[in-house]
């Protein structure tokens, strides 16, 4: 039985995630899910979300490097919101902005089970996204343990220090 899929760098597209949504339906066994460096894009994650809506074993999802934007953030949270295993999301240089950002927010407020976040290299979350992670944070029911923000841009400028402000 297969538990880790490494499907990076394939050109996997949307037709790809609905191939991989209908295996994860019938898969027990899988643990890791790893896309990074393809083509999965806003549709894409569409497609797969509704694979991981009632996954009883996946635990991550890596995401890293597919053109998703704040649309396809959306798509994977309606499918997190009905998931208790995923525990790492994987959606480092992507283009995930403050919508992406609250929309994450409001999925984990729900989905106890995600502890560990991976949003660097988006530098569209600015200081409004940090500050939607800043309030999440402070959530007394965040059960987030690693959040990864590098190159966020949470300073737009000197004079701009909310989002560093929102995260503290």
């Amino acid at each position: 039985m297969i538990t880790r899929l490494n499907l990076s760098s394939n050109g996997c597209g949307r037709d790809a995630c609905l191939a991989l949504a209908m295996g994860l339906k019938k898969n027990h066994s899988l643990r890791s899910l790893e896309l990074s460096k393809n083509r999965v894009g806003d549709d894409g994650l569409d497609a797969l979300s509704g694979g991981l809506e009632g996954h009883r074993f996946l635990q991550n999802v890596e995401l890293a490097s597919n053109f998703v934007h704040d649309d396809g953030v959306e798509d994977l949270c309606r499918g997190l919101l009905l998931n208790n295993s995923v525990c790492r999301i994987g959606l480092a240089d992507n283009c995930v902005g403050p919508r992406g950002v609250s929309a994450l927010c409001s999925c984990l407020r729900t989905n106890q089970t995600v502890r560990d976040v991976d949003l660097s290299r988006n530098p569209l979350i600015g200081a409004e996204g940090a500050a939607f992670m800043g309030r999440y944070l402070e959530d007394r029911d965040c059960r987030l343990e690693c959040l990864l923000m590098s190159q966020t841009t949470l300073c737009a400028g000197e004079t701009d220090k909310k989002g560093v402000f929102g995260m503290a």
